[in-house]
């Protein structure tokens, strides 16, 4: 999965800017980790859980409103927040060097956008499927329609003719069954 990936790497390389203290380093890797569509959230903390840097989706309806009712500088607060929402699945990485904790990494990812692409794909699947089975319809169709119904025709012409007396009418037999 995708976000375990991502927050895997950014996990990995954190520690080298946490020992050095350069945050803006570590920001700029929250920034481009946060940067895909369905993350509502990216969040180093320390071993305390105190945020180093953080990067909310203010653009995204949950996380904005989240924000706006624990104020912006509530990190904790709006991730507990955003973690209560059922369309929302929180993750967790630890920082690790040297067999020493260093922080967390927190994720908060949206599986509305998730959820949307599968019912999408299942749509598009099942557009598929009727498709098909119209195609091998249609095919079964032809088939009974030219081998099977072709000959009754001529067996109900044959029998008309027959009824309206004209007895020297061959009906001719296709079938060696």
């Amino acid at each position: 999965f995708k976000t375990q990936q991502l927050g895997e790497f950014l996990a990995s390389i954190s520690p080298a800017a946490m020992l050095a203290h350069d945050y803006v380093e570590l920001n700029q890797y929250v920034e481009q980790l946060a940067s895909h569509e369905e993350i509502l959230y990216a969040v180093v903390t320390d071993p305390q859980g105190r945020p180093l840097t953080t990067f909310l989706d203010t653009n995204k309806p949950a996380v904005w409103r989240a924000s706006e009712r624990h104020g912006r500088w509530q990190v904790a607060a709006i991730m507990d927040e955003l973690g209560r929402l059922p369309e929302s699945e929180v993750f967790r990485f630890p920082v690790v060097f040297n067999d020493q904790a260093l922080g967390s990494v927190h994720i908060g990812l949206s599986m509305a956008g998730i959820d949307t692409l599968v019912l999408d794909a299942v749509a598009r699947q099942v557009l598929i499927n009727l498709a098909i089975v119209a195609l091998l319809g249609l095919a079964l169709y032809a088939v009974f329609r030219f081998s099977v119904l072709r000959q009754v025709e001529q067996l109900t012409r044959g029998a008309e003719r027959a009824a309206a007396g004209d007895l020297n009418h061959e009906i001719v037999v296709y079938s060696q069954d």
